[in-house]
């Protein structure tokens, strides 16, 4: 896990253009600030009822982590890895791996890309997260049962509907 400290360090080196108060919050939800952190996604056809529909992991080493990711491609899973859990539909158009994501600085230069298009995209920053948790501008701000009810952009730090935050600076 890594320390507040080197965390706004990793997040001002290697995310410059999103505040590090956004990365910083997103990073605690996403991840705990585990750079090896892994969310495995189970496809609806697989879930039981009751299920969050993802299993996480939380390893102590990079090889540890890179042995999970490669038992979660045998079950043909989706997942999202690192301080910012980049999800693997991802790698493709950013270029990267899973390897290169349990990298901080690697995951947060991605994690950077994908929230300032959707911030731009978006419009706002609430529908910018949104975007960034689910590709969408809508799904992040709805409550999530198996979140006590709590939407992603909540759990980030918003009380809807306060919109007038603005911890994204885009390029």
């Amino acid at each position: 896990m890594l320390s507040t400290s080197t965390f706004l360090a990793l997040a001002m080196q290697c995310a410059a253009s999103v505040h590090p108060d956004t990365t910083h919050e997103v990073a605690r939800v996403e991840s705990g600030f585990n750079p090896y952190a892994i969310a495995e996604i189970i496809p609806k056809v697989k879930r039981k009822p009751g299920d969050k529909g993802v299993v996480s992991y939380f390893p102590e080493s990079k090889e540890a982590a890179l042995k999970i990711v490669k038992n979660i491609e045998l079950r043909n899973h989706r997942y999202s890895v690192g301080l910012m859990q980049i999800t693997s539909t991802n790698f493709a158009k950013f270029g990267t791996t899973a390897e290169k994501m349990f990298d901080p600085c690697e995951n947060l230069k991605v994690s950077e890309k994908i929230l300032v298009d959707c911030y731009k995209r978006g419009g706002d920053l609430v529908r910018g997260l949104s975007c960034y948790y689910s590709g969408n501008p809508e799904t992040g701000v709805k409550p999530e049962p198996e979140f006590n009810n709590t939407s992603y952009v909540q759990r980030i730090g918003f009380s809807p509907p306060d919109n007038k935050k603005v911890l994204l600076f885009p390029l």
